[in-house]
């Protein structure tokens, strides 16, 4: 499972014409979007809000407690 993790980074990197290192952010940026922002990713999907945005709410709010972070997202 360890090595099939490391696999997705780097395939997600190379889709995304990125550096190697940046594919284990993309993914941490997708999971917290997924399991602790639903709202924003709604945003995001809805057009309202840019990539570049939700990744600033995202890295932002990861200081705060998950029950904060979610609140936030609301």
């Amino acid at each position: 499972a360890g090595k099939r993790g490391k696999g997705l980074a780097s395939e997600v990197a190379l889709a995304r014409q990125d550096a190697p290192v940046k594919g284990n952010q993309h993914l941490g940026f997708a999971k917290a979007l997924v399991h602790e922002m639903p709202y924003t990713m709604a945003a995001l999907e809805a057009g309202v809000l840019s990539e570049y945005r939700a990744t600033l709410i995202v890295r932002e709010s990861a200081c705060l407690s998950l029950e904060h972070r979610r609140q936030l997202d609301e």
